[in-house]
């Protein structure tokens, strides 16, 4: 056996050459920030608002569930926001097609996800787009299982699990693009309650298949709170269902916790154990900063009259 020279105690005495290694050392790790995550929750319960408002911009936003017009008119408007948006819905009538056309049809419009994502992350790489949405996946996983299976009910007999393999390849597909362009990517999704021996448990899982839920870094829950009598108030709340920080799975944030951050910010710090203001674009810091003065120069008034 050859004799081995002793390890230095410094790593910059590696090489790399020869290889096609990236060489890491405490000096010279990469800034490779980016957030990629599952949100879930019913219709009217802030997901959309959750990109739109508080993801930092230039956001793409895929629009399969065609209600966002508010939310982004609201972001464009009053946060100076700068939104691209693809609209899209699946196919309608897919019970009057042949499972042919109907696969002939999905796979046009999954083509088109594909094809608009690969731009997205070219943008991304170039620095002109800081995140991405998907509004939701539920919708979009309906549209690829459309692509596959020609319908959206369970695969036909002798499937032996082929179809759900290449729902699941298209998914991955997907994922591997966002990480390798850096791309802030989050993942919105239909919320379904829990059931356990036919009662619910007031506990929801995403609607998506289970592919995305690995997939992500990590999801969380949004919901209107309510109050211990059972009443429904106007704050938001997160609670987090997959952690990429395991002390904080089952943690519930409140409007409280991320004050002027906002939710994104705030999960994202406590998820990959950074400081808030390393999600938040330079942009909204100087408008929180405009804000805050506003704010003081009210107070002052306030006190002086």
């Amino acid at each position: 056996m050859a004799n081995r020279k002793p390890l230095s105690s410094s790593p910059s005495i590696l090489s790399t050459a020869g290889s096609d290694f990236q060489l890491f050392t405490p000096d010279s790790v990469p800034d490779t920030r980016r957030c990629i995550c599952l949100i879930s929750g019913d219709g009217g319960s802030g997901k959309t608002s959750y990109v739109t408002r508080f993801a930092p911009d230039p956001i793409s936003f895929f629009d399969f569930d065609n209600r966002s017009d508010i939310p982004i008119e609201y972001a464009v408007t009053e946060l100076n926001k700068t939104i691209v948006r693809l609209k899209m819905a699946r196919p309608s009538n897919i019970l009057r097609m042949s499972i042919e056309e109907a696969k002939k049809a999905g796979r046009s419009l999954v083509d088109q996800v594909i094809r608009n994502l690969e731009w997205t992350c070219e943008k991304c790489i170039k620095g002109e787009i800081v995140s991405g949405c998907l509004d939701t996946v539920t919708e979009l996983a309906e549209i690829i299982s459309i692509a596959i299976r020609g319908r959206l009910d369970k695969p036909e007999k002798g499937d032996y699990g082929k179809s759900k393999d290449l729902i699941n390849r298209e998914f991955w597909n997907i994922f591997s693009m966002v990480r390798q362009a850096g791309l802030n990517f989050i993942v919105l999704s239909r919320a379904t309650e829990i059931w356990i021996d036919n009662q619910p448990t007031g506990n929801f899982r995403p609607k998506c298949p289970s592919v995305v839920f690995d997939a992500v870094d990590w999801a969380g829950h949004i919901r209107l709170r309510t109050s211990q009598k059972g009443k429904i108030k106007k704050d938001v709340e997160l609670e987090i269902i997959k952690a990429s920080n395991r002390e904080e799975l089952g943690s519930i944030y409140t409007e409280n916790d991320w004050g002027k951050w906002g939710p994104f910010a705030w999960a994202n710090s406590l998820q990959y154990g950074t400081m808030p203001g390393a999600w938040v674009s330079q942009k909204d810091k100087e408008r929180m900063a405009r804000e805050e003065e506003i704010e003081e120069g009210k107070e002052e008034d306030e006190e002086d009259g």
